[in-house]
């Protein structure tokens, strides 16, 4: 029962909330000193000095956060706005609370937020209490060790500030040096300050002391156990501060380079020297590897003059001593170039930056600026050559400078003969041994209105009867355009129709009749079919059209039905009676020239169906 209620008033919470939420919420910050003890007045939630005490709804309030630690932490009098801590604030714990406070009587939503403030509650801690190294005694001046580095929970000034070395630097002969980490950590290193002898002193120990910047400051503590060894206290010296080598850039991985070489004056296993390459300061890429033992230097990756045309390598010598000494020298390594990089080829479109070309272009119209291009170092550029291996019987090329070309038509084209032309270039850089590039571009060839429609026949010839009627189709007319696009959409037409008695569609060629006509004697009409297309300009054609009338005597004579189906009545029908009448068509003949007209045959199974 108790769950249900907390989710009825939390859901009431948050419908009261959203009902004010047309009103700009108010903004109330409070800020208390972390440690404050419990019952600590932090504030009033409807107080502030920033904020006119009339701008402020008054309580009561509802209380509403997200924040767990909230009613943890605080004691919120929802009566009288008052904020109490509840606990002793830890700002290393929580380091903000924030709430809303919603009136029940109205007015804005209050924002609240109670930053806590930091105050030097922490000390500096190492993480260690002793840490042990050691120092060869013949470890040279500003010679360093990193020790641990202490932390503070705190923030700000009161984090740690500074090292001092409190006790045991016997006639100073150590240093503290630190730096501040992008974490915010002081780091802190141990360095020699003079000159050590284990003979005089064989060990140190140090006390480090870390100071916040508090007031009065906090500290904490680190032993430093330090011991000084006798053994080894020669470093390896290579035979020359500088080497200087050569490679070729085509040559194979494994290629020896050079081999360097460091002594020792030490005995046994302190004499006994291992070789490195600085990673840090050189070649990071490694290119090169090392022998540790040998000192032979040789190729471990493919080389680059064009990316890089020198090395200068930081090898390392270090003897095999408790405490390692080391010493290093620098290798220079030029790379002896080859011609290894093939030319480029660089196009650019003249036409709109696009690579179409109109079919009527003069000769000699430009194309395309081709240029050439070559990284390798050796190559002279007055060496670099371009030429047509494709397309020459269309296109050529027109040299500008050395290294830039012009692309234009050798010929007129034409769309109908080829819509598109693959171009290939071939550059050479001229260069031992020669290299060279192919690059393949296509020009698109744009249609123009060159090609004038054409009929299929040169001449038309419609014969028909004396008597036509309104829309019979005569004839159907075709004519072709090689051209395409609106170049190829044609349209009909008709001239010297002085009678009006013939129409052709625009569109389909399709030659009728526009009224019904009847003549008495047999003549002819000449007149002219056209066509055109919708080019700009337009180009039109023309083809004779003859429109022939003969008698009607010549037209065989057509039944108006090609079947006819007839019921009687009755069986007894008299012998005699008339059951059917037919027609014919060509109902003008003259009588002298009457069609005669009998039943060829007669299928009656039921004694009702005629066929004419």
């Amino acid at each position: 029962m108790e769950h249900l209620w907390i989710i009825v008033h939390g859901v009431l919470l948050v419908l009261l909330a959203s009902l004010r939420s047309s009103c700009a919420d108010i903004m109330q910050d409070f800020v208390v000193d972390e440690g404050t003890s419990p019952g600590t007045l932090i504030g009033r939630i409807d107080v502030s000095a920033s904020i006119s005490q009339e701008e402020i709804p008054k309580p009561p309030y509802i209380i509403m956060s997200y924040q767990e630690n909230v009613d943890r932490d605080l004691a919120i009098n929802e009566n009288t706005g008052e904020i109490r801590a509840r606990i002793a604030l830890d700002r290393e714990v929580t380091d903000f609370y924030s709430f809303m406070a919603v009136p029940l009587m109205g007015g804005s939503n209050i924002r609240v937020k109670v930053t806590v403030r930091d105050i030097n509650d922490h000390s500096p801690v190492f993480r260690e209490e002793l840490v042990k190294i050691q120092f060869s005694e013949s470890q040279p001046r500003d010679s360093r060790r990193s020790l641990p580095p202490a932390t503070d929970a705190d923030v700000g000034i009161n984090t740690t500030q500074r090292y001092e070395i409190v006790s045991g630097n016997i006639n100073n002969v150590f240093r503290l040096s630190s730096r501040r980490g992008r974490d915010g950590i002081l780091y802190l290193d141990l360095e020699i300050n003079g000159v050590l002898d284990r003979e005089t002193i064989e060990y140190y120990l140090l006390t480090v002391e870390a100071f916040d910047g508090g007031n009065p400051p906090r500290s904490g503590r680190l032993m430093v156990d330090i011991t000084l060894e006798d053994d080894n206290d020669n470093t390896p010296l290579f035979g020359e501060s500088r080497y200087y080598a050569s490679v070729m850039e085509n040559a194979t991985i494994g290629t020896t380079v050079l081999k360097v070489e460091a002594t020792d004056a030490d005995l046994g296993t302190n004499a006994h020297i291992q070789y490195s390459i600085n990673r840090r300061q050189s070649d990071s890429e490694v290119f090169f590897e090392i022998d540790p033992s040998t000192g032979v230097l040789t190729l471990n990756k493919v080389l680059d003059y064009e990316n890089k045309a020198s090395y200068e390598l930081v090898v390392t010598a270090r003897d095999n001593g408790t405490q390692v000494l080391e010493s290093s020298a620098f290798v220079y390594i030029d790379i002896i170039n080859v011609n290894d990089q093939a030319p480029q080829i660089g196009v650019v479109f003249l036409n709109n930056g696009s690579g179409y070309i109109v079919e009527d272009a003069p000769v000699g119209h430009f194309v395309a600026r081709l240029s050439v291009s070559d990284e390798e170092a050796l190559v002279d550029s007055s060496k670099l050559m371009l030429n047509l291996t494709a397309a020459v019987d269309k296109f050529e090329l027109m040299q500008e400078s050395s290294t830039v070309y012009i692309l234009r038509t050798k010929t007129l084209l034409d769309y109908e003969e080829a819509k598109n032309y693959t171009v290939t270039l071939l550059a050479s850089d001229g260069g031992q041994p020669a290299l060279t590039t192919e690059k393949t571009i296509i020009i698109f060839v744009i249609d123009v209105n060159d090609n004038n429609p054409k009929f299929e026949n040169s001449s038309y010839e419609i014969e028909t009867s004396e008597t036509v009627d309104n829309a019979n189709v005569l004839l159907h007319v075709r004519a072709t355009d090689r051209d395409e696009g609106a170049n190829a959409q044609l349209e009909y037409f008709l001239l010297n129709d002085k009678l009006g008695k013939l129409k052709v569609d625009p569109v389909s060629g399709v030659v009728s009749s526009t009224l019904s006509w009847e003549c008495e004697v047999e003549h002819s009409e000449d007149m002219i079919i056209g066509v055109r297309d919708r080019g700009v300009p337009s180009l039109t054609s023309t083809a004779a059209l003859r429109l022939s009338f003969r008698s009607d005597s010549d037209v065989l004579p057509v039944f108006e039905k090609p079947f006819y189906n007839v019921t009687l009545q009755a069986e007894d029908v008299h012998v005699g009676n008339c059951f059917l009448k037919v027609r014919r068509k060509n109902y003008r003949t003259p009588l002298k020239q009457a069609v005669k007209q009998r039943v060829v045959s007669f299928v009656a199974p039921s004694l009702n169906k005629v066929p004419a």
